[in-house]
């Protein structure tokens, strides 16, 4: 037997396609069941009595840039 007839049965396709496609029905079974458990799975948590007080925090003003400098001149100014 080679690679190329590799899974071919002499029978025909019937039986490995029935195998294969159960498989994959198994496995996404498995997984749709995990998935499903994992969702319902919950730990009910309390709500608190009352949410914590606001905090207000008073900030120094950010400080101003100073105004920018003059470009000294280009030097095709200076050569003049």
């Amino acid at each position: 037997m080679t690679i190329a007839g590799y899974g071919m049965e002499e029978e025909g396709r019937g039986p490995g396609l029935a195998r294969w496609g159960g498989g994959l029905l198994l496995a996404l079974g498995a997984h749709a069941g995990l998935a499903v458990g994992v969702m319902a799975w919950h730990t009910p948590v309390e709500p608190d009595a009352a949410p914590p007080a606001a905090v207000m925090i008073d900030l120094a003003p950010l400080p101003v840039a100073p105004p920018p400098a003059e470009a000294p001149p280009s030097r095709s100014r200076r050569r003049k």
